[in-house]
């Protein structure tokens, strides 16, 4: 595969109470990429963990939630000038290792956006959503926080968080006006020991169906689909 070097690749982390596993994960990265984190507000030591870990961090000094982090990171990329921006949460539970094969797909011009396909979903809702974007799109893991997009369709968009979509605004846009798109499988990985920040039970599960709901509306309704920069 020819890859353009030239291309400039930043990884993007939000991060919440992170501090535990946040150097571990920005470790991982190693050299192929410029690694953004977005502290969302922690309490804890994310930040000053992150930036002796080697990481440039961007902070919301309270919780904006998931795609304002996004958001914020994305921004702070485009100011920099990345071409391409790479996602991955900061539990370690995703191969941040990967990254660089991640996007090589976008540096070498045959994929817009990739995304990482992990061996089974963590939530019911997840599945569910999953499936729909699979006869849609022929995207088998939308809810995958490891996804690489060339930052062409983030400039023609210009948010992740006109509507809470647990991250799959931007990537469905693209879906929707012309991406070219390739999955990549994700080796297993240890889940993590604590509460999940995202929450557990019933209540993250309804925040995804939401945004599946949301998904329909912009295939169907138009929704957000095109939606531009100019238009914000």
């Amino acid at each position: 595969m020819s890859v353009d070097p030239a291309l400039e690749v930043f990884v993007v982390i939000p991060a919440l109470n992170e501090a535990k596993s946040i150097a571990a994960v920005i470790g991982r990265v190693g050299s192929v990429a410029s690694v953004l984190v977005v502290d969302d507000g922690s309490t804890d030591e994310t930040a000053a963990v992150s930036v002796k870990a080697g990481a440039e961090v961007v902070r919301n000094e309270t919780n904006g939630g998931y795609e304002a982090a996004l958001n914020l990171g994305f921004e702070q990329a485009r100011r920099k000038g990345a071409q391409v921006v790479v996602t991955v949460d900061a539990d370690g539970e995703l191969p941040a290792e990967l990254i660089g094969d991640l996007a090589s797909p976008i540096q070498a011009g045959q994929a817009d956006i990739v995304i990482g396909q992990r061996p089974q979903s963590a939530r019911w809702a997840e599945l569910l959503f999953s499936i729909y974007t699979k006869v849609r799109y022929g995207v088998t893991d939308i809810c995958c926080g490891m996804k690489a997009y060339n930052m062409d369709f983030y400039d023609r968009h210009g948010c992740f968080d006109s509507v809470r979509s647990v991250g799959t605004e931007l990537a469905i846009f693209s879906l929707l006006n012309g991406a070219r798109v390739k999955m990549f499988p994700l080796p297993d990985r240890p889940k993590r020991q604590d509460a999940p920040r995202y929450g557990v039970g019933w209540r993250p599960n309804l925040r995804i169906l939401r945004a599946m709901a949301l998904a329909v509306w912009a295939e169907f309704g138009r929704g957000y689909a095109t939606r531009r920069r100019s238009a914000a």
